[in-house]
């Protein structure tokens, strides 16, 4: 059979039989709380267990159906993962201030290396919020650093780690790629999502969220195995993420997402709160640096967001908050804590969760890859 090379239309032509079998899919509602807006809906980072057990049958039968159809038969790819440590050029959140994360997002903006811009992302073009969004963020941000984008349902993306699409770099040209998953929330970018230097979009079937994504540059990832992913072949992560190798951790914690006990720090370095994780993370090849655990089970200090040399880390006003700034210190970075109590127990996620990074690439290029309009 003639070798291909992976291209996100070709991915997404060949899975038309498998989108079409799985028929319709309902969004998560038994998570959802009325803000004080009556029109916007609160959402915690996991819809409960009702839509997440659909999930997992919906990605069992997508796994059975990629079996039957083989599906990625003498496919290649060039490809391989943007990590967390690599130079960011963009920091993405959505414009809510959901669960009292008002003071994260400040501290993202106030701490911001120069060379990266905060994008916020919105469905609500009004003037009055428009002008209101520049006003929350002036005090931190020059209007250089600062961009409004439009993007359709905006209003269910403020877990941007789960619902935006993740980065990918392709090995042989270094331009970026994004890789298009199904989120069970009704935020679906997309639809709005086209193609980034001339590269289109490589989307998958599979419910997943890129919370539960983390890699590094060499396509070493680790993933939680959820009730819900432990479905989803290694082969989707192969050629369509570019990961070389992959570990599946066990779900002791939390929602089971990897991004709440695990996180690259570097090429070949991790922090993690789980001494159980340990031997599994070191026997992959990986130094291995321990963080304290706060004092509830949902929150974490590991859920951090790294651009640049800084290290935005959530705190819980604990005994432990000082300690696992230090770590952050220890390993190279300038850590910064920001208040995550609401955000962590109310909302069930923290900073690296409610954020979304890319490269830099000509912010032109992004908001043409976006398809998104930027809001003057």
């Amino acid at each position: 059979m003639k070798t291909k090379i992976v291209r996100g239309f070709e991915i997404l032509c060949r899975a038309v039989p498998l989108v079409m079998a799985l028929g319709s899919f309902a969004f998560a509602n038994d998570h959802e709380f009325i803000a004080t807006n009556p029109n916007h809906v609160l959402r915690k980072k996991s819809p409960g267990v009702e839509v997440l057990e659909q999930t997992a049958r919906n990605n069992e039968m997508m796994a059975r159906r990629l079996f039957d159809f083989d599906f990625f038969a003498g496919v290649v790819t060039d490809v391989r993962p943007f990590a967390d440590y690599e130079k960011t050029g963009y920091v993405f959140i959505n414009d809510s201030f959901e669960f009292d994360s008002r003071g994260v997002k400040e501290a993202i903006a106030a701490n911001l290396p120069k060379n990266v811009i905060l994008v916020i992302f919105t469905e609500n073009t009004s003037s009055t919020n428009v002008a209101s969004l520049r006003k929350s963020f002036a005090k931190f941000l020059p209007a250089s650093q600062l961009k409004i984008i439009s993007l359709d349902r905006s209003d269910s993306g403020f877990w941007a780690r789960d619902g935006l699409p993740v980065p990918v770099i392709s090995e042989k040209s270094s331009k970026l790629g994004l890789v298009d998953a199904r989120y069970y929330y009704p935020f679906e970018p997309d639809a709005e999502v086209g193609t980034m230097f001339g590269a289109p979009v490589s989307s998958h079937k599979f419910n997943f969220e890129g919370g539960n994504f983390m890699a590094n540059h060499k396509g070493l990832c680790l993933i939680v195995n959820n009730r819900s992913h432990s479905a989803i072949p290694d082969s989707i992560f192969q050629k369509i993420y570019g990961c070389k190798q992959i570990e599946r951790l066990p779900h002791l914690s939390g929602i089971g997402h990897v991004d709440e006990h695990v996180r690259f720090v570097s090429e070949d370095t991790v922090v993690t709160d789980l001494v159980a994780y340990r031997k599994q993370l070191e026997a992959s090849g990986l130094k291995v640096v321990m963080l304290p655990l706060p004092d509830k089970e949902i929150e974490t200090y590991v859920n951090s967001l790294i651009v640049n040399g800084v290290a935005i880390v959530p705190i819980f006003n604990e005994k432990n908050d000082a300690e696992a700034l230090k770590v952050y210190e220890s390993l190279g970075f300038k850590a910064v804590g920001t208040d995550s109590n609401i955000l962590s127990n109310g909302g069930e996620g923290s900073v690296h969760c409610i954020t979304m990074t890319y490269p830099e690439v000509p912010f032109v290029t992004m908001l043409t890859s976006l398809r998104a309009t930027e809001i003057k």
